[in-house]
């Protein structure tokens, strides 16, 4: 199996460089020693008094004793970033191997310390259908390696970065779940600061993650609810407004309906999309009347606009003026000629009316959404009828029972 692809360690070959990704240390701590007798050790090395002191490491662990070798038995060392290096391309030779899933390559990139060599095999395991469980196991494995020892501003820094790598144009989804499991992991009193940076990401898929965290923690009064809010009505992911209206649903808050049925009038055309379907998935059948009222407002609106759309004219010409007559005063011993001004108008008129109109489209669209929000909290489809949709919602309030005749008292 030795190729010269590790001419760098031979005569190793990559058997040994195998070994070397299942140790459970990072590439980069580990040195391979080629001996003079032929004998080739994988270990950490360190220097003392003119002497190697070597730890054996093999798939059984470290040994417990350290070998004395003098600098003049080794032959070669390989170590640091060469040796680094070369488990990256052996495991991308192993990519190409029908024998090698790709969470196992992700098993051995994370017992070397490799995190982008880890993500890609991960991502590529979830994409052929890899348990996720499983995948977040050996993600957390490697987190719990990289930055498990860090803290205070050390820690908050990697932890930034992390976020950023998920936050690129195209990460993989194996990166948004390391981000996910760095946030998750960090300590109490720091955990809120980092899901507000996360939440300010550009990508869709951290602040939804982020959002998901926040969720998972506990309000301590309804301020705690506001963000919910904010990403409910703002955010341009239907999947981030989906996790806060979720959220929000779960609070059981009264306040939800409220803001959400006023924003049903907001100018922004965007924000009443929002709260409509805001109000959908928050499933309180209180929010119907709104909701078929606005549907009610939007039809009149589309009503008045085809009934009669407006025109208008633009005469584009010239005038000329010109003496077309004399009115003759004859006066005593005197005649007086007023001329006579007449207009010669020359030209043409444009008239235009307008056809159809930008905002009928919009009006239609929005038509539709207050339909699928009440769609969804009706569990079926009754059209755009505002009066089906009252009928309905009367139907389905639980009838005032009016108390049974006394009997008098005797």
């Amino acid at each position: 199996m030795a190729t010269p692809t590790f001419s760098l360690v031979a005569p190793l070959g990559a058997s040994i460089l195998t070994s070397v990704l299942a140790v459970g240390l990072a590439a980069a701590d580990l040195t391979v020693l080629t001996l003079r007798s032929g004998e080739t050790l994988v270990g950490t090395v360190r220097r003392e008094g003119g002497k190697l002191l070597v730890r054996p490491h093999s798939l059984a662990g470290p040994s417990a004793q350290e070998r004395q070798l003098g600098e003049e038995e080794v032959m070669t060392s390989v170590g640091q970033g060469a040796l680094r290096e070369q488990c990256i391309q052996l495991l991308s030779q192993l990519r190409e191997k029908d024998g090698f899933r790709a969470l196992q390559i992700a098993k051995m990139a994370e017992r070397a310390l490799l995190r982008d060599e880890c993500l890609e095999a991960s991502e590529r395991a979830l994409a052929a259908g890899s348990d996720p469980s499983a995948v977040d196991d050996v993600l957390g494995k490697l987190l719990e390696r990289e930055i498990g020892p860090l803290s205070g501003s050390v820690r908050s820094t990697r932890l930034t970065r992390l976020i950023q790598d998920a936050s690129a144009e195209k990460a993989s989804a194996a990166a948004v779940r390391y981000a996910r499991l760095a946030l998750a992991t960090t300590p109490e009193g720091e955990r809120s600061t980092e899901i507000d940076r996360a939440l300010r990401s550009k990508s869709a898929a951290v602040r939804r993650m982020a959002l998901e965290l926040r969720a998972e923690q506990p309000a301590r009064d309804l301020r705690g609810l506001e963000v919910f809010y904010r990403y409910a009505l703002y955010d341009g992911d239907p999947a981030v407004r989906e996790v806060a209206t979720a959220r929000l649903k779960g609070a059981d808050d009264v306040r939800s309906l409220q803001r959400f049925t006023s924003a049903l009038w907001e100018k922004s055309t965007i924000l009443r999309f929002h709260s409509a379907e805001a109000l959908g998935a928050l499933g309180r059948i209180e929010a119907v009347p709104a909701l078929v009222n606005r549907m009610s407002g939007l039809q009149q609106a589309a009503a008045s606009g085809a009934s009669g759309h407006p025109t208008a004219s633009l005469f584009v010409g010239e005038q000329r003026a010109y003496v077309s007559d004399y009115n003759v005063e004859v006066a005593q011993a005197s005649a007086i000629a007023e001329p006579v001004i007449s207009v010669l108008q020359s030209g043409v008129v444009l008239d235009a009316r307008v056809l159809s109109v930008q905002w009928q489209k919009v009006i239609g669209q929005e038509v539709a959404v207050v339909r699928g929000a009440l769609a969804r909290l009706a569990g079926r489809d009754l059209g755009d009828d505002p009066k089906t949709w009252m009928a309905w919602f009367q139907s389905q309030q639980k009838p005032k029972t009016l108390p049974g005749p006394t009997q008098p008292d005797k």
